[in-house]
């Protein structure tokens, strides 16, 4: 078979296809490669090659390798090229000095007396021959692009100069290719993990610390060459800016992946499918959906860890407490043995003066010696600077019933009722550490039933909260009164309203693969509640409120009266008081009332729910 003559090395003629397949070669007139080509390559060392007939078109591996060799020492060969240019210029002007000084003698000059004899020219000075060699200069020079950039750039008109350099055809390609190799600087620069970027920072701690701000500044300060070229394209808009930097930078770098995780975090609230991140995870938005459950797990694990640290706090406080009031008791059993209340002696109830007790000077120094003695003891076994209580938690949590339908039923794929429990934690705002939990406020002997009967203040308090609350009601629904809608008083002051007026402070804790309505279920989820939340002294565990629906709290109330005949009060499930949630009671009271006094069909009828409705326009409800 006759051989082809692009089966061989355009320049070392090596034949490059051997048991009739072709390797390591390479194609020189590849449109499709990326510049720079071998043809561009071989022109900056100084070799032109076309495309001709009775020539291969291909050229080996071995010299490609041999071309990235010249490549890589022509700098330091032309480097001696000017070495020697400028050897040369030197020896040329000493050979001129020397010359000059070998020449013969200049003439005398014409002597005075035939000045006079001689004719004289005119000269054409300083100013005409300056405009003559400007002349020269512009009618060799100025006619040319280039001549304007270098003027503008002697003027120092730096924009002029800039705008002629981008419509200079050679000069933008340039310019293009000194923009690039910055860019590629800085992308190297960001796509280093010492430069400490924040989207290699992919760590639970770091992704709940993300933000825009943060991204934003470390463009700014790492790369401000590319955060200028995207805030150019995205109009300034920051959070335009960081998304589409983060998504670039991914598809160079995979492991800059932190806005990555926190689309997924978005996506997975969303409830998108796994199709979806299989899709975006191609154009590196997002990471392959293994991954994003993988994270969510590692966020899930670390969600706990304030209320763990909460429930520590709250566990020094009990066993500084206890101390405490130990010490305190020991005092108090030290008083009771003093000779104080021996008998025979004066009382320290009975205050009576040094004069009225006649005592000598060395009874005085002892006394006030044994007092010192004992606030010294005092005063090691209580400190006066109390630690300050931690704020108290309490446990809410509801069931989350679903159900699944099966495509295909069989005896072993099914439609599935799935019913878990999902929990929460949440700070208490107001702190009780000051309440007594083994002392009632008031001895019962003590008590009066006019304390509980609405007296004057009460009816006062009730009569100004009624105006507000009336207030409220018709800014709200009476249209000639919606005008004063920002001028009523929408929350009634109160002793705690600053505190109130926070957000709430909550922890979740995730999901509970368990059912309440099993009580083998419900027994194991209060067991590892109270286990893993509830704060231990050394008196055993303190208490916490547990909240939920109805049924919730009536279930959990069975298991704790079921664990009853425990020995200690953590196997009674003591640790845990139940309550039921008001936002759950009211909303049931709601739909309730709807379900009873609400029908469609009584709009006629005069008096009913319906008709008053409709009477005063108020359609919220069928909406």
């Amino acid at each position: 078979m006759a051989s082809n003559i692009n089966d061989f090395c355009r320049f070392c003629m090596k034949n490059m296809r051997i048991s009739g397949v072709l390797g390591h070669c390479t194609t020189l007139f590849d449109k499709n490669k990326k510049p720079p080509s071998i043809p561009d390559r071989l022109m900056h060392v100084g070799l032109e090659i076309k495309r001709r007939p009775g020539k291969s078109n291909r050229v080996c591996r071995g010299c490609v390798s041999t071309l990235s060799g010249v490549e890589k020492y022509l700098p330091l060969y032309w480097r001696w090229v000017e070495n020697e240019k400028d050897d040369e210029s030197c020896a040329r002007e000493s050979s001129t000095n020397s010359e000059k000084r070998n020449r013969e003698p200049t003439p005398s000059k014409t002597p005075r007396a035939l000045k006079r004899f001689c004719h004289k020219a005119t000269s054409p000075g300083i100013n005409n021959v300056r405009r003559s060699i400007n002349a020269a200069i512009n009618k060799q020079v100025c006619d040319t692009e280039e001549s304007k950039i270098v003027e503008h750039i002697n003027n120092r008109k730096w924009v002029a100069a800039a705008k002629f350099i981008m419509n200079h055809k050679d000069l933008t390609q340039e310019v293009k290719n000194t923009i690039l190799s910055l860019l590629e600087n800085e992308c190297k620069t960001i796509c280093n993990p010492n430069n400490n970027f924040i989207l290699w920072r992919s760590s639970p701690e770091d992704l709940k610390s993300f933000s825009f701000d943060k991204l934003e500044s470390d463009l700014q300060r790492l790369s401000p060459l590319l955060f200028s070229i995207f805030a150019t394209i995205c109009q300034n808009s920051s959070p335009v800016i960081c998304a589409a930097s983060a998504i670039a930078l991914r598809g160079r770098q995979p492991r800059l992946s932190a806005f990555a995780h926190y689309l997924n975090c978005v996506l997975l609230y969303g409830g998108a499918k796994k199709a979806v991140f299989d899709r975006l995870s191609k154009l590196a938005i997002t990471t392959a959906h293994t991954n994003a459950i993988g994270k969510q797990k590692e966020l899930a694990n670390t969600c706990g860890a304030s209320l763990f640290l909460l429930k520590r706090l709250n566990e020094s406080f009990l066993t500084l407490e206890t101390e405490r009031h130990r010490n305190v008791g020991l005092r108090e059993d030290n008083k009771a043995m003093s000779p104080s209340h021996k008998p025979g002696l004066i009382p320290t109830g009975v205050f009576l003066s040094t004069e009225e007790l006649q005592l000598s000077e060395e009874e005085l120094e002892c006394s006030e010696e044994k007092a010192t003695e004992e606030e010294n003891i005092i005063s090691v076994l209580l400190p006066e600077s109390q630690p300050t209580p931690p704020n108290t938690y309490s446990i809410i949590m509801d069931n989350l019933d679903f159900f699944m339908h099966a495509h295909h039923q069989s005896t072993l794929h099914s439609n599935r009722s799935i019913h878990w429990i999902h929990h929460i934690a949440v700070k208490d705002r107001i702190p009780t550490h000051h309440l007594a939990n083994d002392l009632p406020l008031l001895d019962l002997q003590q008590y009066n039933l006019t304390m509980s009967l609405p007296g004057h203040e009460t009816q006062t308090n009730m009569r100004r909260e009624f105006i507000v609350l009336g207030s409220r009601i018709l800014t709200q629904y009476v249209a000639v009164f919606k005008s004063f809608r920002n001028v009523v008083v929408h929350h009634i002051p109160h002793q705690y309203s600053e505190e109130m007026a926070q957000p709430s402070t909550d922890y979740p804790l995730g999901l509970i693969f368990k059912n309440e309505n099993k009580t083998s279920d419900l027994s194991e989820v209060l067991q590892n509640i109270q286990h893993k939340y509830t704060p231990k002294g050394p008196d055993g565990v303190s208490k916490i409120l547990v909240g939920g629906d109805r049924l919730t709290e009536a279930n959990c109330r069975n298991i704790q009266h079921a664990f009853a005949d425990g020995n200690t009060n953590e196997e009674r499930l003591e640790g845990m008081v139940f309550k039921f949630e008001d936002w759950h009671a009211i909303r049931v009271l709601f739909e309730i009332h709807y379900k009873v006094f609400f029908s469609c069909k009584s709009g006629k009828d005069h008096g009913t729910l319906c008709a008053n409705m409709t009477k005063l326009r108020y359609v919220s409800c069928y909406e």
